[in-house]
């Protein structure tokens, strides 16, 4: 996921306090450089903390209790020069077409919930960090090529 040996910063934004359990499950036994993961539980606490924590990742829930999952996005002011952090949408299975909704918004993978396994997750994750990582390469050659 990661050349990287400090941790991995995941920031889980997901009210429910089971899903949040499973995140840290997943992650506490995950191989590597290992990760530190921050819930929060709802959009607005969320958003500050991709300023504070600076997160490699941030796993949000489909559906948050004050916002939309697309909103949380574009709040996140993602573009070309500043991809920001990779995004894992999660999802219940009754939010699977909102979670292909969020995909296409600006999220680089998603999880159905209901059947999320820890190596499941550290695959979404891990694919949607290294997307990230290449967008930033894409962006910064364009910028040498044309500077």
């Amino acid at each position: 996921m990661s050349d990287a040996q400090s941790p991995i910063r995941l920031l889980a934004v997901d009210a429910d306090d089971d899903r949040q359990a499973q995140y840290r499950a997943a992650f506490a036994v995950a191989p590597g450089p290992g990760f530190t993961v921050l819930p929060a539980d709802c959009g607005g606490m969320g958003l500050p903390l991709v300023q504070t924590f600076r997160p490699d990742c941030v796993i949000v829930a489909a559906a948050l209790p004050d916002m939309t999952g697309p909103g949380f996005i574009e709040r996140l002011g993602r573009n070309d020069a500043n991809p920001g952090p990779a995004l894992v949408i999660a999802a219940t299975p009754q939010e699977e077409a909102a979670a292909l909704e969020v995909l296409g918004a600006g999220a680089e993978d998603f999880v159905v919930t209901d059947r999320l396994s820890p190596a499941q997750l550290l695959r979404a994750v891990g694919r949607a960090i290294e997307i990230v990582a290449l967008r930033r390469q894409v962006n910064e050659a364009r910028h040498a090529a044309n500077g």
